[in-house]
């Protein structure tokens, strides 16, 4: 054998070594179950995008495998024959002599066009150009193999893992939107595991980041639940005081005439009517059930913020009108506590002191005219520094201990008849430009209520 017919031998055992090894490994990678399932018709979503051009480069490689095949077995036939040139062959096996990607209707028997040319239909390539691309092409069909297998085996721990964690949170935070969807999302995997790994993958890897995310920010949702739940109290607390300021209202212009600083009641529709603080706080609460920690924190900052603003005028207008009824028992009480002291200094007959305190308690009755009842009070308990009269007849308290009737058209201390339900009329002394000569309270100022006269009974009856 001459050294050109040596030398082709060798080259055809070198390519068709490298084209055997191919032709192995490509049958290997058909041969896996994996594989086998990415060339059906069930895979869809990102699985379905990522294995289609790997696929497709898998068809090409069966293809210049062939073409190659069919070179070096046509040039192992040729060797054989009498008078061979083995330049013209060594040639083919090193030249451009294969062209990829043949069109039907195209030669692709292993003859190349002329040297330098391109084909329109498809590349012209060298046996071993050929073999550097198509070892290529086989990469992408065993990445793809490798992660949709990878896939298959990691999800179903992830996915026991993600759904106890996700039933855990929506036991632990009901109506939290984000873990509600995230519940549904999990129920619906198993199906798209089988049909879409890769895709099943990237949608496990969003929810495991999803409740990650909801479970760090437990504590914050915790403590908006337990300022939504004082912001419910405090909605109770500032329902009973305009309760309270309605009532005090009322009731203290049926007992005393011409009331000094009342105030006008804080409207229900703050609290009740839209966009009133309880529509508010439900709205809020809802937040909160839905994990909106960000706008459910921002919304109850707001909130409370008026919320406390309408609590110190409602205290502010029920105590105000409370006021007057107030001192109207206090009074009461002056005037209870002179009797005791009365039948303590054995005057509870004396005629002086008879007389100022039938005009203490006649000052007394509703409707109450609180300036004269307090005078009446002080004279009266100034009546007992004076000297006791020799009169001993008659008189309001009888004896210590001893209950007596009050003189006709005297009503006792504290209690209430027809005149309870008078109520004068005309335009309340003190009052506001307002039609109604009342205060009406303003959410964003103080108000000021007038202060009732300064009396000295108070300290007097312990003198």
């Amino acid at each position: 054998m001459n050294p050109g017919a040596h030398a082709l031998d060798r080259r055809l055992r070198e390519l068709r070594a490298a084209q055997q090894a191919l032709v192995s490994e490509a049958r290997d990678l058909e041969a896996d179950a994996t594989y086998a399932l990415l060339t059906g018709d069930r895979l869809t979503g990102v699985t379905a995008e990522r294995a289609r051009p790997a696929l497709a480069q898998v068809a090409q490689l069966r293809q210049g495998l062939s073409l190659l095949d069919d070179l070096l077995s046509r040039i192992k036939a040729q060797q054989n024959e009498p008078d061979v040139d083995a330049a013209r062959l060594m040639l083919q096996l090193n030249g451009p002599s294969i062209v990829l990607g043949a069109e039907p209707g195209v030669s692709a028997d292993g003859h190349a066009p002329p040297s330098g040319s391109r084909s329109s239909s498809g590349r012209s390539l060298t046996p071993d150009a050929v073999l550097a691309t198509l070892a290529v092409g086989l990469a992408p069909a065993h990445q793809v193999v490798a992660e949709v297998d990878a896939a298959w085996r990691e999800l179903l721990p992830r996915l026991d893992r993600v759904t106890t964690e996700a039933h855990h949170l929506a036991a632990e935070l009901p109506g939290h939107r984000p873990v509600a969807a995230a519940v549904a999302a999990i129920e619906a995997l198993p199906n798209h595991i089988i049909e879409d790994p890769l895709g099943a993958a990237e949608e496990v890897s969003g929810l495991e980041s999803t409740l990650a995310g909801i479970a760090g920010a437990r504590a914050e949702l915790a403590r908006l639940s337990e300022e939504a739940a004082g912001a419910a109290r405090t909605l109770a607390e500032l329902e009973g005081l305009l309760a309270e300021g309605r009532d005090a209202f009322d009731q203290t212009r049926l007992e005393i005439a011409s009331p000094e600083g009342l105030l006008e009641p804080v409207a229900a529709k703050v609290l009740h009517d839209q966009p009133g603080l309880r529509p508010w706080l439900a709205r809020l609460e809802r937040l909160v059930s839905e994990g909106h920690v960000s706008r459910a924190g921002a919304g109850l900052a707001r909130w409370r913020a008026l919320a406390d603003q309408t609590l110190a005028v409602a205290r502010q207008v029920a105590e105000a009108n409370a006021r007057p009824r107030r001192r109207r028992r206090e009074l009461q009480g002056l005037l209870r506590a002179a009797r005791v002291k009365a039948g303590a200094l054995g005057r509870a007959e004396d005629p002086l002191v008879t007389e100022l305190a039938g005009r203490a308690l006649r000052s007394l009755e509703v409707p109450c005219d609180l300036e004269a009842a307090e005078t009446a009070v002080e004279e009266l308990l100034e009546g007992l520094r004076q000297p006791r009269s020799s009169d001993t007849t008659g008189g309001a308290f009888g004896s210590v201990g001893e209950a007596v009737e009050p003189p006709r058209g005297v009503t006792t201390m504290g209690a209430t008849d027809d005149a309870d339900a008078r109520v004068p009329h005309g335009r309340t002394p003190g009052a506001t430009t307002d039609p109604s000569g009342l205060v009406q309270p303003d959410l964003d100022h103080e108000h000021r209520p007038s202060r009732a006269r300064a009396s000295g009974a108070d300290r007097r009856v312990a003198t």
